[in-house]
């Protein structure tokens, strides 16, 4: 009886470290403890049977149970799910199968002791089990988000873990089928062992440079969007002057006029003049550089005919450096502008952008409208169809930098869309800038 218990809590552990694994690799619903208790329980039942009865089913049957709860459990592309599921069973079998022979060389001629309950048993499965728990915690430390790696890259990673897992499944067919020595199968599980480890690290170092491009592309992108802000803000300037320049002139003439007693004529062209200066509002939030940027947005949105309401909150203070406050505001009205220029000309385009503060954490809330079908959520990175051009996998690069300044400023960001408006949601907390 003791002894069952020892071995229903050994199947226990080793459910559990299967979701352990795949909580580490894949993105699970926060509300997934039921979820997690009932494949536990289903993968624990099922390797007990084997304790009682002659089950004539492959013990590789069990991993349809992870399979169902990623399947309804994780936000993830389901090929993605498909593909760790099969890096965990390859683990498994690789691991357990090498230890068997490990200790089957070591016991050659005590090979009942290793099935027959007792003290061997339980240093074997015990030990079995460390190693095996060493292999699942070393393959969870892998990247989790892999956004920029595609689906041709993915397929290929899939197919070779397939290909380990059915040589695994070959080699052990032939185990049980010839009396060749347990060296021979003890190499090739160790040589599977290691081509499966070696595939993890090959897919950790892909992962690791695509996003270290990544965020090259996003400080690129960062330091694209500073000259294009400095050329708007030179723009704006140069007008200013000019009209500065212009309204000297226009002055003189309205007080030639005025003192003519020509007050109609003057009323008329002091009306004529003003309804040639562009209606833009002056924006007032108490930050000179997102006045300004408000400023030259707010002229882009004119020019494109786009409605632009803003909600302003004083900000006599920042929970950003105002760079990066004027990065994300920028990325945000500039994602905005380019995705209300995807929706139907019948359509009236709006950007509304909103400030507020509770308490210590400031909110950003931005929304505009757009085409849904231009827009693609894939590996929880937002991502938009703008072209079909050689450059289509930054797109979405924005957001990467919005995302990348809110996370280092421990804030959080929320993007969605809800029928056809995109909805941005930043919460940043205002914390001490010299620390």
């Amino acid at each position: 009886m003791l002894w069952n218990l020892f071995e229903i809590s050994i199947n226990a552990y080793e459910s559990f470290l299967m979701i352990y694994f795949l909580k580490s690799r894949l993105h699970i619903k926060e509300d997934s403890h039921l979820a997690d208790i009932l494949c536990l329980l289903s993968c624990t039942v099922f390797y007990s049977l084997y304790l009682f009865f002659s089950v004539p089913i492959n013990d590789l049957v069990v991993f349809i149970f992870p399979l169902i709860y990623v399947y309804v459990m994780a936000t993830d592309h389901f090929g993605l799910s498909l593909f760790w599921i099969s890096i965990l069973s390859i683990l498994f079998v690789s691991t357990i199968g090498v230890s068997t022979h490990i200790f089957s060389t070591i016991f050659s001629h005590q090979l009942p002791l290793l099935s027959t309950p007792g003290l061997y048993r339980a240093i074997y499965i015990i030990t079995s089990n460390l190693i095996l728990s060493i292999v699942i915690f070393s393959a969870s430390k892998i990247r989790k988000d892999i956004f920029g790696l595609s689906w041709s890259v993915m397929f290929v990673f899939l197919v070779m873990s397939v290909s380990i897992l059915i040589s695994e499944e070959c080699l052990y067919q032939l185990q049980i089928r010839t009396h060749f020595s347990s060296y021979i199968f003890s190499i090739g599980y160790l040589g599977l062992l290691i081509c499966s480890i070696l595939s993890i690290l090959l897919f950790h170092f892909m992962a690791e440079s695509t996003n270290q491009e990544n965020q090259y592309k996003t400080e690129l992108n960062a330091i694209r969007l500073s000259q294009k802000y400095q050329e708007e803000f030179t723009s704006i300037y140069n007008d200013f002057m000019i009209k500065e320049h212009d309204f000297k002139h226009q002055l003189e003439t309205l007080k030639a006029l005025i003192s003519e007693n020509n007050n109609t004529e003057a009323q008329n062209y002091l009306n004529s003049y003003t309804s040639q200066l562009q209606n833009i509002r002056p924006f007032m939030t108490g930050c000179l550089a997102v006045d300004a940027l408000l400023t030259s947005k707010a002229l882009t949105m004119k020019s494109k005919n786009i409605d632009f309401k803003f909600t302003p909150y004083p900000l006599n203070s920042l929970p950003l450096s105002a760079p990066d406050f004027c990065s994300v505001v920028g990325n945000l009205l500039d994602n905005a502008i380019e995705g209300t220029q995807r929706v139907r000309s019948s359509d009236s385009p709006f950007i509304s952008l909103a400030f507020a503060r509770t308490y210590d954490v400031f909110h950003i809330v931005c929304k505009n409208t757009c085409n849904p079908k231009t827009i693609r959520f894939v590996n929880h990175s937002w991502l938009s169809s703008k072209t079909n051009d050689s450059h289509s996998e930054i797109h979405g690069v924005g957001i990467h930098s919005i995302e990348r300044i809110i996370n280092n400023a421990q804030g959080y960001s929320s993007f969605s869309v809800d029928g056809c408006t995109f909805v941005a949601e930043l919460t940043i907390p205002f914390l001490d800038l010299n620390n």
